[in-house]
């Protein structure tokens, strides 16, 4: 174990945690947890009061609860830094019972000779909602169903041009017809001149 950590007693890691940035919980080996900082309440949307008197589990969807009370006795077993389900998506659980996406990694550190655990929670919700449109996007060109669309759109580009291109043509038209009025003007002087001069 860290000696600097351990070295800690419970008030001086829970002064630690809530300078922190992340949310932090420590849980004992039985699920329990036992320090909170202000970050996690904000999190899960509790008060601190309600957080040091809940079990870990709570803060799952129950759909999980089961195989992490497995996960989590055989963590305390051989516990070390990691980040907790690698390549899976972690879900917590929010006070109004509404499901967000979470990251987590684990360390556990010994205080008054206690082995507890520190469990750092992100939020993920952005950044899984982001993923979620990316793998949208790659089943619809993957699917071919938005190849229409994108053929469409270079139909329309290649229209765009073509009008531009005859944009252009008429500007042309328009400056020589200005040009042949002008000198059929010019002529129509001339002529107007030879004959006053007759």
């Amino acid at each position: 174990m860290d000696n600097s950590i351990s070295a800690l007693s419970p008030l001086q890691l829970s002064g630690l945690l809530n300078i922190l940035p992340d949310a932090l919980i420590a849980i004992d080996k039985t699920g329990a947890i036992v320090l909170s900082n202000n970050q996690a309440d904000l999190l899960f949307g509790y008060t601190h009061e309600e957080m040091m008197q809940m079990h870990v589990d709570m803060l799952l969807p129950e759909r999980f609860r089961q195989a992490h009370a497995r996960h989590r006795h055989g963590y305390f077993q051989a516990p070390q830094a990691r980040s907790m389900g690698t390549g899976l998506k972690l879900y917590g659980l929010h006070k109004d019972m509404t499901e967000f996406s979470i990251d987590i990694s684990l360390r556990p550190v010994e205080v008054d000779e206690v082995i507890t655990t520190i469990a750092a929670i992100r939020d993920m919700s952005n950044i899984s909602l982001l993923y979620d449109r990316v793998e949208v996007l790659t089943k619809l060109i993957q699917d071919k169903t938005i190849v229409p669309v994108l053929t469409l759109s270079r139909r329309v580009e290649s229209m765009e041009q073509r009008m531009d291109t005859y944009d252009a043509k008429i500007q042309d038209m328009q400056i020589k017809l200005t040009e042949v009025s002008d000198a059929t003007k010019a002529n129509h002087i001339i002529l107007s001149d030879i004959q006053e001069n007759m």
